[in-house]
């Protein structure tokens, strides 16, 4: 019939045609044909969205202050009446807004809140629960704080901008206040709810008060305006009494207040105008200051770390046939867009992604990333055709949290030469990856599992095999396990320090400490570093020099030029560094001053000596009361001469000594007595030359030079005797005291006084006691020797016999000689010397040295191994005033320096409380053997577990 042929679907039909025209004619019947009829049948999808994680990021509040409150009926909005945030690209957004104003609560109910978009779409409107503004049928209820602050959460809201408006309906807000209580909120509500009277509005008010009442006249004669009255002579001075104490007033203070004011001045028949026309002003205010409020909004932006699903509905479950196309989609909302059939895109809204489809079926669902849609199903409604058939089918899109991420981990820094090589100096591992309200743990080693806390986690020092880290999300998913790999963490600083340094010259060649003098130009030094490494060493800031570290970990460094030198010194620093493959880096200075060959210096002291003479020319004499000193910087004094003459001596003066020091320190002494000159009294020839008074001191040894601690010990015992001296009537009369020291290379500094006026000097001369000096026999001495209530220095000398010396508060020097001595310092610095014998040393408080000298060329110096100190106290010797030292320099050969002490001197440890120090006088020479010279035994309650040479070079408490 026509030109159609209908026919039921799914059916195989078998067709041929022909045609008959108006006369009856047949045309040619067409050759019979076989069809198949197929329906469209649409299956419905169903899509699993894991989105693996979901992160969020909540921004710090932001706050709009004095924002203007909209009308109802006003549509313009700007940055004045209102505030805005944007919700980034690909993040949805969950905001928070606080309103809040003065007494907001009390007024809340004229209200609203409205959330608008960049189109202008109102998107969100809340208000109160009994809210009197306009049409509030379904709106959300904006909650209400204990602080007077309206609040409201909005979730889900897309990418984009937003302003966030109040408004409110001012003729409700005339309605619900009033002055007189009648009805609504009275002015006792609003200052229950904060509403003041105060510095802000307090010329406000009295303005609007003044002007109000002026209307009426108190003193008709005078033209004296009530308002002008009530505010001079009764609202300001009441008004500055109850503000002395508050920043504000409620208005029943206020009211109560002036009401009682009025009764006292006689004023009560104005009482009801003031009163009234006072809340009217307040009421009038309090319109104004509610045209304003602060909203604060507060936004939390959330990501889907997966927010895409794609695939083909027609190529997924449908029966589909050749032809068939997609030509509807419709949201579970209803609202439905046509499909071009050239296979155009086409995107519809859903409520938690967009759908993006193709008549061929091909589509992509990207979620909002809506932290409440996990859980949650978007569906929606597809039409299927072939032209002939059509048949409908959901995709369904369910949005879950299957699995966890898998974390990522990395070094925080891969310190030291390789940025790859996982050796660091810092142990924070990051960890990144890590979902929103998920847990995570770490392990190490293979080992049990730590919980982890924020976004890192910490090794301690040490080589790991393995750092591994997992997370839990909050689906109770579990994250494949990540593995950093072997990871080693190190902190410790490389081995690195300065010894010392070895001055390699001159007569007095010895280690030299940190801030020493040496008249070598070219002095070596010695360190210990990490074995087969390199150190950098800068000399004087100059160019960076690189030496290596042997095998053993020693190192050493001699300037390949001369260093400057004058005769006062000058300082060079080195700093040496080392760096390890880690990054520790390691640095340490060492200072020396440098001095040229100089002249000696001489002094007859009145205590104004110190600052003359260094520490390094004087050791631990005590120079305060030292009334002759002679030293020389190189120490290589060869002859020290002391001169006094008299202008009317009647001859015998003469200078008095210790022979038994200076027999004890090998001394050769010349002494004069001074004589007067003889002349003829008619000619007046000299008959007879006369001299001064003298004493020259040298060593017995043709050549040698003497030591500044043993000429300046010497020194002290020298005092003046006979003629004249202490019973003339004018000391001014005396001449000059002259002392001259000579060095060995003739070099000479000569000092002359004139001034012996000074009575005290002149004293101390004669008596021999501007330092004690006391010697012992050649029996047992004791009591003779016994000084520990002394509070100034003593030098006590205990020659032969079994001596106990014991020293006062000052700082002492103390020999014991040949015997058993018993050497007890007492405070102070002491100096402590047991000669031969088995000795037995206590130094007491202060910082004590013990001194050996070379007695004999034989096995330890001829020392019998016997000595014992009873309180020595480790310790670093420019930190710790209590550091005690021991002097071997005497002991050792010339070839020990600091970097092959050890093959000199040793340590054995007897226990945590004491030690033996063993002695090899030629090192590995072999003509002596390590002996044990002295056994350490600690201060009370001070303990070492491990103590070493090493230990004690860097405290500079050996001496060598």
């Amino acid at each position: 019939k026509g030109s159609e042929l209908v026919a039921d679907a799914d059916k195989t039909i078998n067709v041929s045609v022909n045609a008959t025209d108006a006369a009856g004619n047949v045309g040619v019947v067409t050759q019979d044909k076989v069809y198949t009829l197929e329906t469209v049948d649409a299956v419905n999808d169903t899509v699993n969205l894991d989105i693996v994680s979901q992160t969020s990021m909540t921004y710090a509040p932001v706050v709009d202050s004095d924002t203007q409150v909209l009308g109802l009926l006003e549509s313009t909005y700007n940055i004045d009446n209102s505030a805005s945030v944007t919700i980034a690209p690909d993040q949805s957004g969950s905001l928070k807004i606080e309103i809040s104003q003065t007494a907001l609560v009390a007024v809340a109910d004229a209200f609203r809140l409205d959330i608008i978009d960049s189109n202008g779409k109102i998107v969100y409107s809340a208000v109160t629960k009994n809210s009197l503004v306009g049409d509030v049928a379904g709106l959300p209820i904006l909650g209400l704080t204990g602080d007077n602050t309206l609040t409201a959460t909005i979730d889900g809201l897309l990418p984009g901008r937003y302003s966030v408006v109040v408004r409110n309906d001012e003729s409700y807000l005339t309605q619900i206040l009033n002055s007189d209580q009648s009805e609504g909120i009275s002015l006792t509500d609003l200052a229950n709810n904060g509403i003041l009277l105060g510095p802000n509005n307090e010329k406000v008010v009295l303005d609007a008060v003044e002007t109000s009442l002026n209307g009426t006249l108190l003193i008709p004669d005078l033209n004296i305006g009530l308002g002008t009255f009530v505010r001079g002579n009764v609202l300001e001075p009441l008004l500055s009494i109850l503000n002395s104490t508050s920043q504000g007033l409620g208005v029943t203070d206020i009211l109560n207040e002036l009401q009682q004011t009025l009764l006292h001045l006689g004023l009560t028949s104005y009482i009801d105008t003031i009163v009234s026309t006072l809340a009217e002003a307040l009421l009038t205010n309090t319109l104004n200051l509610l045209q304003t409020t602060t909203i604060t909004t507060t936004l939390t932006e959330t990501d889907f770390a997966v927010e895409s699903a794609s695939g083909n509905v027609i190529a997924n479950n449908d029966v589909s046939n050749q032809g068939d196309l997609l030509t509807a989609i419709q949201n579970s909302e209803g609202v439905q867009q046509s499909v071009p059939s050239n296979n155009t895109d086409v995107t519809i809204a859903g409520t938690y992604g967009t759908l993006t489809i193709k008549a061929d079926g091909t589509y992509t669902y990207n979620a909002y990333g809506d932290a409440t849609s996990v859980g949650k199903t978007d569906v929606f409604t597809y039409t299927l055709s072939n032209g002939i058939s059509s048949d409908q089918a959901t995709l369904t899109i369910n949005i879950a949290d299957k699995s966890a991420t898998t974390l990522s981990l990395s070094l925080a820094a891969d310190t030291g030469t390789s940025t790859t090589d996982h050796i660091t100096n810092n142990g924070t591992i990051n960890v990144t990856g890590v979902e929103q309200n998920a847990t995570w743990e770490y392990r190490v080693n293979g080992g049990s599992w730590q919980t982890g806390t924020g976004s890192s986690f910490t090794l301690n020092d040490g080589i790991y095999s393995s750092v591994e880290v997992q997370q839990k999300d909050s689906a109770g998913n579990v994250s494949t396990i990540t593995n950093l790999g072997a990871v080693t963490i190190d902190t410790t600083l490389p081995l690195l320090s300065i010894l010392g340094a070895q001055d390699n010259v001159g007569v007095s060649q010895n280690n030299l400490y940190l801030g020493a003098t040496t008249d070598d130009s070219t002095p070596t030094l010695y360190g210990k570093g990490e074995p087969n490494t390199t150190i950098s060493i800068v000399q004087d800031g100059g160019t960076p020099v690189t030496v290596n570290v042997d095998a053993s970990g020693n190192w050493s460094y001699t300037p390949t030029n001369a260093l400057t030198s004058s005769a006062t010194g000058v300082q060079h620093t080195w700093v040496i560094s080392a760096s390890d493959v880690a990054g520790n880096q390691a640095n340490s200075t060492f200072i020396l001053n440098v001095t040229e060959p100089a002249a000696p210096i001489a002094v007859a002291n009145s205590n104004a000596l110190l600052g003359l003479v260094g520490a390094d020319v004087t050791g631990l004499i005590d120079l305060n009361k030292q009334f002759f000193v002679a030293a020389d910087v190189n120490n290589n004094l060869s002859k020290v001469e002391i001169t006094f003459d008299s202008a009317i001596s009647l001859g015998g003066e003469k200078f008095e000594y210790s022979q038994d020091l200076a027999a004890m320190f090998g001394l050769k002494i010349t002494a004069q007595t001074s004589s007067l000159t003889v002349t003829d009294p008619l000619l007046g020839i000299v008959l007879i030359p006369g001299q001064p008074a003298q004493i020259t001191i040298e060593s017995l040894t043709a050549n040698a030079p003497l030591d500044n601690q043993v000429i300046n010990e010497f020194l002290a015992s020298v005092k003046m005797s006979g003629g004249l001296l202490g019973g003339l009537l004018s000391l001014s009369l005396l001449s000059d005291l002259t002392i001259k020291a000579t060095d060995v290379t003739n070099f000479s500094a000569e000092y002359t006084r004139s001034d012996l006026a000074d009575a005290g000097i002149l004293k101390n001369l004669l008596s021999g006691n501007n330092t004690p000096v006391h010697v012992g026999t050649s029996g047992d001495d004791s009591s003779s020797l016994d000084y520990a209530s002394s509070t100034s220095s003593v030098h006590l000398y205990g020659l032969a016999g079994n001596d106990i010396l014991k020293g006062g508060s000052a700082n002492d020097i103390l020999r014991g000689g040949d015997g058993n001595d018993i050497l007890n310092g007492g405070a102070g610095n002491d100096y402590l010397n047991g000669g031969a014998g088995h000795n037995t040393f206590t130094g007491g408080l202060g910082s004590d040295t013990v001194f050996f000298d070379l007695l004999s060329n034989n096995s330890l110096g001829g020392h019998s191994g016997l000595d014992t100190w009873t309180d020595f106290h480790v310790g670093n010797v420019t930190l710790d005033q209590n550091a005690d030292k021991i002097n071997v320099s005497e002991l050792l050969d010339s070839s020990a320096n600091a970097g092959n002490i050890n093959d000199y001197l040793s340590l054995v440890k007897v226990s945590d409380t004491s030690y033996k120090l063993n002695v090899d006088r030629d090192g590995t020479a072999g003509s002596y053997q390590s002996e044990t010279l002295l056994t350490l035994n600690f201060q009370a309650n001070e303990t070492h577990a491990n103590l070493t040479i090493d230990d004690l070079l860097h405290n500079q408490q050996i001496i060598f």
